[in-house]
C-alpha cells in the first residue's frame, strides 16, 4: 500500500516521501527528504579507482573531479527506497558512463546514465514475481531498435504479447519480458525524452509515454530473477540515457497520474 501526503508539508518532501511504498528507486537526484546516502558508486576509467557519490556531489563538480580528464563508468545505481536492491555491475566492459572525457553525462541539462552502444547492463536479484506493479522511468532513445535503457526483468518465464493498438507488434517498450524489446514508430521519436509508467494490473500491462497512453497487452509473469537494466544481447543493445526508475512493485494507489506530474516537476520533459 502507498500514501500520497499533501498540503503545506508535500513542498519540502521528496517524491519517495510524498508517494510511499517504491520497491525500489534509482535516480541521479535525492529521492527522499530522509535519504542521506550515495546515488551511484562509480569507477574511474584512468586507474580503476571507485568512489561513492551523493546527488549533490555527481552535479556539483565533485564527481567529475574524480575521474580527471577520464570517463566514470557506474560500478552501482544504489536504490533509495530502504529495500536494498541496488543495481549493479562488476564487470568493467558492462559498465555504464555517467563521467565522459571528464565532463559528467547529462540530458535535459540534468545528470544522465548513458549507454552509448553495445550491451551495458545493471542488475540485482529479485526474489518474488510483482503483485499490479507500476513503473516509471525517465529515458531516451538515441538509436533504432535500441532497449534504451528502461527496466526489463530478464529470463523470467512466460510472456504474452497482444497488439491492442495498431497492426505492427513492436511499437512500444515493455518491462517485463524474455525474448526481446518492444519497439516501433508509433508513439515515440528518437532522441527525445519521455517519462514512461507501465501499469500492470488484472494480466494486462498499461503503458503511457508522458501521461499519454501508447498501447496495452496482456502478459503472465512467473517468478522473475533479476531485474536487469540495458540490452537483452548484442542483437538487441542498448543505446540511450536513463535518469530515473521508480518501481511500486504491489501498485501505488490510485496516484499514477501525480506520480508522473511530480517527476515531469523536476524534469520538465512535457
Amino acid at each position: 500500500m502507498s500514501w500520497k501526503i499533501t498540503g503545506k508539508q508535500a513542498g519540502s518532501l521528496g517524491l519517495l516521501d510524498q508517494y510511499s511504498g517504491a520497491s525500489a528507486a534509482y535516480s541521479l537526484r535525492r529521492l527522499s527528504l530522509y535519504y542521506t546516502g550515495p546515488v551511484v558508486r562509480v569507477r574511474r576509467s584512468s586507474d580503476s579507482g571507485e568512489q561513492d557519490f551523493s546527488a549533490s556531489e555527481v552535479s556539483n563538480g565533485t564527481l567529475a573531479g574524480f575521474c580527471e580528464a577520464g570517463n566514470g563508468l557506474v560500478r552501482t545505481w544504489y536504490d533509495q527506497s530502504g529495500n536494498g536492491k541496488h543495481l549493479e555491475q562488476s564487470t568493467a566492459a558492462n559498465q555504464l558512463t555517467i563521467v565522459s572525457s571528464g565532463v559528467v553525462v547529462t540530458d535535459g541539462g540534468q545528470p544522465a546514465i548513458q549507454s552509448p552502444s553495445g550491451n551495458p547492463t545493471l542488475s540485482v536479484a529479485w526474489s518474488a514475481a510483482p503483485s499490479n506493479p507500476k513503473l516509471f522511468s525517465v529515458w531516451k532513445h538515441t538509436a533504432a531498435y535500441s532497449f534504451a535503457l528502461t527496466g526489463v526483468w530478464h529470463d523470467i518465464g512466460t510472456f504474452t504479447f497482444s497488439d491492442s493498438v495498431t497492426s505492427t507488434v513492436e511499437h512500444y517498450e515493455d518491462f517485463f519480458h524474455n525474448d526481446r524489446p518492444r519497439y516501433g514508430t508509433a508513439g515515440r521519436a528518437l532522441n527525445t525524452r519521455y517519462i514512461q509508467s507501465n501499469e500492470y494490473a488484472a494480466g494486462a500491462n498499461t503503458v503511457r509515454l508522458n501521461n499519454s497512453i501508447i498501447g496495452a497487452n496482456t502478459y503472465s509473469l512467473t517468478t522473475p530473477t533479476t531485474l536487469k537494466l540495458g540490452g537483452t544481447s548484442s542483437s538487441f543493445p542498448s543505446t540511450g540515457y536513463i535518469q530515473e526508475l521508480i518501481i511500486y512493485a504491489n501498485g501505488s494507489g490510485d496516484f499514477r497520474s501525480d506520480i508522473v506530474t511530480a517527476i515531469n516537476s523536476y524534469y520538465s520533459v512535457f
